[in-house]
């Protein structure tokens, strides 16, 4: 059964050269848009298996127009084809939900390629990409490796984090460490700081989280 495509492009002569090659060397049947709006009105009229998508268009730009389409059509297959760097939009893009990136400087065979493989529902990522996004996930892993290695809390802390946990007010924190309620204020804003929370709830968490205590929190 052949792939339908939708081409959407500005540079009319570019689609349509585009268009011509497909069909002559794949089993897809090809429209070809120019316009933004123009888009919109055929995706509310017709189902098309993938839609390679130019992220400069007129007036809605790529990304406007993706999520446009998202919205309306959340099973749309957008493959995002384009001539430019995709690094400042590519998470916004994967994160709106496109199905993959091409470049327009990619072979014949690359482009027939990805449009197969998002018809059948998987994802098309450059190894350029690929890379960043690896960059990215070991950039945060280190940094929360780095974030649970600097704190220690002290056995006062930690008595706290329990009574927290217990449900305790600070007037009755305040009773069962002896301390004022005023140095309970202050040894609790502290510890926040600490573990990066702002409540209660997210403070035992977090201490769950990294393994700082040694009581059941929630």
């Amino acid at each position: 059964m052949a792939i339908r495509v939708l081409i959407v492009d500005d540079h009319v002569a570019v689609s349509q050269g585009m268009k011509a090659v497909l069909e002559h060397k794949a089993d897809m049947i090809v429209t070809v848009l120019s316009s933004a709006l123009e888009t919109m009105k055929l995706v509310k009229e017709a189902d098309f298996d993938v839609i390679l998508l130019d992220l400069h268009m007129p007036e809605l730009n790529g990304m406007e127009l993706a999520q446009s389409i998202l919205h309306e059509k959340p099973e749309s297959k957008i493959v995002v084809w384009t001539g430019f760097d995709l690094a400042a939009h590519m998470n916004l893009l994967i994160e709106a939900g496109v199905y993959g990136f091409i470049s327009k400087a990619s072979s014949t065979e690359d482009i027939m390629m990805s449009i197969t493989a998002a018809a059948r529902g998987l994802s098309i990522l450059p190894v350029s990409i690929l890379r960043q996004l690896t960059k990215k996930v070991e950039g945060s892993h280190m940094k929360e490796a780095g974030e649970k290695e600097s704190i220690q809390l002290t056995e006062k802390e930690q008595n706290l984090l329990k009574l927290i946990a217990e449900g305790l007010t600070n007037r009755e924190i305040s009773e069962a460490l002896y301390m004022s309620q005023r140095a309970v204020e202050y040894a609790l804003t502290k510890l926040f700081g600490q573990l990066g929370a702002r409540s209660r709830t997210e403070a035992l968490m977090k201490a769950k989280q990294y393994g700082l205590v040694s009581f059941q929190t929630l």
